[in-house]
């Protein structure tokens, strides 16, 4: 379903409860009293959950019953230059925005790796970007209008705006719908405070794992954002760090043509030459003959084990000119995708790796930095399709840096590495590089996934979010793209990436605080006996059950509450449910069997 104007999304919201509502009166009657002490489930209805631009690895947002695209709901309603604000509808695309505000010398304060997510998604799901005093994307939100199935259009605000405060009920409601998973209603509007445009320059260098350690609370500090990647089974981390930076003359007043000049002409003055870019490259170019011969070996293995020509179908990408075509992160995923699961062979593409951005980076050199604008400058090159997890975890406050979170990667790496229960039996994980660390402050937000601890604090003033510090660390395993490959790896890249997860979710999760960000948590990826993957079914479902109950205790137990009596309250028959957040946070009148 795709409304083209507010009026028809609450239209189909509205009737989307209105048939749930007489599919369990209807049900109510009919049924007899039950055999058991379970409750009645009631019968299956249309659902009307909002999907966003189906960016989320996990599936948050789809629901085989029914979904709206608010894509055709996409204008970008006003631009305040005074109070430096952006209204736009939730369907917007967060370039459209970065694009439109670049016009009037803003920007949006966060940049995520990509920008291709919806306005709704790039709040509901708590999205991120980088720097130690820069919140997630939710807490500069500061209105919203909640399009909801038993209470029609609702608008919600912090109070920042100048206007009254609301009752403290709506005011609970507001930091709750931020972070609202899409369960609480459709995101029709949403205001979010801007920055002013921000020309940023980047300087990536490269440390080992002691000189990262001992640099960490220094380049934190330091820098307007930062980020490490670090490479396992490689001793390299490489860091990107970004600051403020005065534009090119050509590129001052914001205006786009002027802005564009100003970029050309940076581009222009910072380029590597050709020479310098070959060497950069050259250690992944070694590693090619080899992939081929992996290849060709995997190629002729399966052609003798299938009648089938198209078994041996190749990539795109296996021929020369194809591959000097390739970014180097795209030819590091080739690479891997010859021998994915082989550690020893992801060993050495790891060290091939490393010595690339050896090569490619400087922290002193000129000639290897880049300048532009923040909202280009802030992306990620993700390569190709990957199995991603993400999670956040308290690190102290900028001034008094607990060092969690290095605790955390230590751990990790030794268990990739071989250490302690690595992989079982001291074996080496197949990990892919890189495994990204990212800083920001905290969030009022209830659900944030850098809330305050336990639920403390969530709707309160801004002081105390914003002076904490959290860590998100993200991990990846490259998924096979071409038919042969895939055929052949891709069940046992499932199922490493669950293992993997397994010790960052399970293991060292719970010890140092860490909380999956939303658009990359599984419900039921450990659910034994055959359990759907994005669901709560299953023989076993204990793993689930243990989720929930650290979910209820890194929020709260009374936030946890709130966002049920919220579902209760404003979507009573669960219509904009969906299988991940109902398998998290079991819908209140589902589960009483209402």
């Amino acid at each position: 379903m795709t409304p083209e104007t507010v009026e028809e999304l609450e239209q189909m919201i509205a009737e989307a409860h209105k048939e749930a509502a007489a599919a369990v009166a209807a049900g109510a009657a009919a049924s007899s009293p039950p055999a058991s002490s379970s409750p009645p489930q009631p019968p299956p209805h249309r659902k009307v959950r909002c999907v966003g631009s189906a960016l989320s690895p996990n599936g948050l947002a789809f629901e085989e019953r029914g979904m709206i695209s608010l894509s055709l709901l996409d204008r970008i309603l006003e631009i305040d230059e005074t109070k430096k604000t952006v209204r736009v509808e939730g369907g917007a695309r967060v370039q459209a925005v970065a694009d439109a505000l670049r016009l009037k010398g803003l920007t949006l304060p966060v940049y995520a790796s990509i920008r291709e997510q919806s306005i709704g998604g790039y709040v509901q799901a708590g999205v991120h970007g980088t720097g130690a005093k820069i919140g997630p994307a939710d807490e500069f939100v500061s209105r919203l209008r909640l399009v909801t199935p038993a209470e029609g259009t609702l608008d919600l605000s912090d109070g920042s705006d100048g206007e009254p405060q609301p009752e403290e009920g709506d005011l609970s409601l507001f930091f709750l719908a931020r972070v609202g998973l899409g369960a609480l209603g459709a995101v029709a509007e949403a205001t979010i405070r801007c920055d002013p445009l921000t020309w940023l320059e980047e300087r990536t260098f490269v440390l080992t794992r002691d000189e990262a350690a001992a640099q960490k609370e220094e380049l934190v500090r330091k820098h307007r954002h930062v980020r490490f990647m670090w490479i396992p089974h490689a001793d390299a981390v490489v860091v990107v760090a970004l600051d403020e930076a005065e534009p090119p003359p050509a590129s001052k007043g914001g205006n786009a043509e002027e802005a564009r000049a100003g970029e050309e002409e940076a581009e222009g003055a910072t380029e590597a030459d050709a020479s310098a870019a070959a060497a950069a490259r050259a250690p992944f170019e070694a590693l090619v003959p080899e992939a081929r011969r992996r290849r060709a070996a995997f190629s002729s293995s399966s052609s003798s084990s299938s009648s089938s020509s198209s078994s041996s179908s190749s990539s795109p990408e296996d021929n020369a000119d194809s591959l000097d075509d390739l970014s180097p992160m795209l030819l590091r995923q080739w690479l891997l995708s010859s021998s994915p699961l082989d550690a020893a062979w992801v060993s050495e593409v790891a060290a091939a790796e490393a010595e690339h951005w050896r090569r490619s980076s400087s922290p002193s050199d000129a000639t290897k930095k880049r300048q532009g604008w923040s909202d280009e400058m802030l992306g990620f090159d993700c390569a190709g399709a990957q199995w991603v997890l993400e999670v956040a975890m308290p690190a102290g406050t900028l001034e008094e840096q607990s060092g969690n979170e290095m605790g955390f990667m230590r751990e990790l790496l030794a268990r990739i590495e071989g250490g302690e229960g690595g992989g079982g039996g001291g074996e080496k994980i197949p990990a892919h590089a890189p495994i990204e660390q990212r800083w920001t402050s905290g969030s009022r937000s209830a659900l944030s996934p850098v809330a305050p601890p336990g639920g403390s604090g969530s709707g309160s003033g801004s002081g105390a979010a914003s002076a904490e510090l959290h860590s998100w660390v993200g991990i990846i395993l490259y998924l096979p793209e071409d038919e042969a490959s895939s055929r052949e790896w891709r069940p046992a890249v499932d199922a490493a990436f669950r293992e993997y997860s397994r010790i960052v979710e399970r293991d060292l999760g719970p010890k140092h605080g860490a909380t999956e960000h939303w658009a990359k948590v599984e419900p039921g990826r450990y659910v034994d006996g055959g359990g759907a993957e994005g669901g709560a079914s299953g023989s076993n479902n204990a793993p689930l059950e243990e989720k929930r109950r650290r979910l209820e205790r890194r929020f709260g137990r009374g936030n946890v509450a709130k966002f049920a009596e919220a579902r209760r309250r404003l979507d009573p028959y669960n219509v904009m449910g969906g299988s991940v957040v109902d398998a998290l946070f079991p819908h209140p009148n589902e589960k009483e069997g209402k």
